[in-house]
């Protein structure tokens, strides 16, 4: 009697498990064996499209604006190369070379500082 009445319920636990582990295999798509089409997105993959488009200008050989690109950006090295040697040649000023103190020229009129400062003294902590 306790044998069948602890049988009951693993049975229904057994039971249970099999569905529910039964429930997340998939299904068969075509019972009748039909192959379905195969859409262009599954044989040619989802980006390559895209990818075709941006290896557009990396192909052409000389003509291709990769090429062209690369070309230009040689050539404007090249520039700046000359530019440096040019200013390495002509030297560098050094502080024992200065004869003379130098400071900034101000580019603002001394009228607006007075202005400025006359507004200040009029004001104590922004009161009067």
């Amino acid at each position: 009697m306790m044998r069948n009445f602890l049988s009951i319920p693993v049975t229904m636990i057994v039971i249970l498990l099999f569905v529910g582990i039964m429930g997340f295999q998939p299904l068969p798509s075509n019972i009748n064996g039909a192959q379905k089409a195969a859409t262009s997105t599954e044989l040619n993959g989802l980006f390559d499209g895209i990818i075709k488009n941006m290896e557009k200008g990396y192909t052409g050989g000389e003509e291709s604006p990769y090429a062209k690109q690369k070309a230009f950006d040689a050539e404007k090295r090249k520039a700046q190369l000359e530019k440096a040697d040019a200013r390495k040649k002509k030297g560098y000023k050094e502080l024992k070379d200065v004869k003379k103190k130098t400071f900034a020229k101000m580019t603002y009129g001394e009228d607006e500082e007075e202005e400025e400062k006359g507004e200040e003294k009029k004001k104590l902590f922004g009161l009067f």
